[in-house]
């Protein structure tokens, strides 16, 4: 059953990985000629809004499984995953951000009126904005509407590890003692809004998080029977009808619900059978690929947003294209290093090499 579990999960990294690079893709954010259409109000909204962004829910849920794997929790095997994570998590978290920051010192050099997720030139940084680009951009650029995170935006999930990581002790002892009641009081308190989103804790995929720990801590299965299976999917589609005709905010119901059906799908599906040598390679990019993408798709999107679209199926097409180029991108430049740097593809990669 472990292994099968450990299976379910690898097959899932690359395709959970595709997914965020498509958010990342929405030309709707970026051409306003493209919101007219009907289509790319069902993409926005509905696929990318929805679908994609549960992906972002199961990601925290397998962490957290992943994280008390083990099934019991000490000192030691505490020590040890810290410094498992300096090396997988930390040390690419600081680097990926620190070359896309000599990135745009050096085009701010050749072009000085580029600022580029900045908003600001980095001669006019204080001294504390060479530290909080790590943590926080928006203290940088004083401005409301952007992220709360690093530099490169998607780190952000990476940052939350990082910090849920070093409450795993916590963790640990409250999801042992107090079991599912600590898990759904989580899910009551990120539905509620209550605590409002600060770098590197987020309370909504925090439950998420926990509850994928939760399963690994109680030695409890996620797998469900055919008929829980078919039974999860009614509920969902039932839900997601409802959250639509009725405008309600229950969307973490819904991907609690739609987290244990991927599962249990691609479970079913790759049960017993061998998992290939391309599904394996593809699964160690995943993590380059999640960390360099972005420099593909702001070029991708940069070009699209330029276009006037005239009926509704060009920016569909523009945004698969966006997605498609820069996966395929990001794994080239994975296969260059691999092949021609391979110890420092090892180092930004977070030791991530499958063999």
């Amino acid at each position: 059953m472990k292994t099968s579990i450990s299976q379910t999960i690898s097959i899932l990294r690359f395709p959970l990985c595709v997914v965020i690079v498509m958010i990342h893709s929405n030309i709707a954010l970026y051409n306003a000629s493209a919101n007219q259409f009907t289509s790319i109000h069902i993409l926005s909204n509905y696929i990318i809004g929805d679908i994609c962004f549960y992906s972002l829910a199961l990601f925290f849920f397998i962490s957290g499984f992943l994280l008390f794997r083990e099934g019991n929790f000490n000192l030691d095997i505490f020590k040890n995953k810290i410094i498992h994570r300096v090396y997988s998590l930390l040390i690419p978290y600081i680097l990926w951000n620190l070359i896309c920051f000599i990135m745009i010192f050096i085009l701010q050099q050749i072009k000085p009126n580029i600022n580029l997720l900045l908003h600001k030139q980095i001669a006019d940084f204080r001294i504390q904005d060479f530290i909080l680009i790590f943590w926080n951009i928006r203290e940088v650029t004083g401005c409301q509407t952007d992220q709360v995170g690093p530099l490169v935006g998607q780190f952000w999930f990476i940052q939350c590890l990082l910090v849920y990581t070093l409450l795993a002790p916590i963790i640990w002892y409250a999801t042992q003692k107090l079991r599912m009641i600590f898990v759904i009081a989580l899910g009551a308190i990120a539905l509620s809004g209550m605590i409002p989103e600060v770098p590197g804790f987020n309370t909504y995929y925090l439950y998420f998080f926990i509850l994928g720990a939760y399963f690994s801590i109680n030695h409890s299965s996620w797998v469900l029977s055919q008929k829980s299976l078919i039974g999860f999917m009614v509920a969902y589609g039932v839900l997601f009808s409802i959250r639509i005709v009725y405008q309600s905010d229950i969307k973490i119901i819904e991907e609690t619900l739609f987290i244990f059906i991927i599962l249990n799908v691609v479970h079913l599906l790759t049960k017993n059978k061998q998992q290939g040598s391309i599904a394996q390679y593809l699964s160690g990019t995943s993590f380059f690929v999640f960390a360099i993408h972005r420099y593909f798709t702001s070029i991708g999107l940069n070009l699209c947003s330029k276009i006037e679209f005239q009926n509704g199926y060009m920016p569909i097409i523009c945004f698969l294209a966006i997605s498609f180029c820069s996966v395929m991108c990001s794994v080239l430049v994975y296969w260059g290093m691999d092949r021609f740097c391979h110890k420092a593809l090892l180092v930004l990669n977070g030791k991530r090499i499958m063999k």
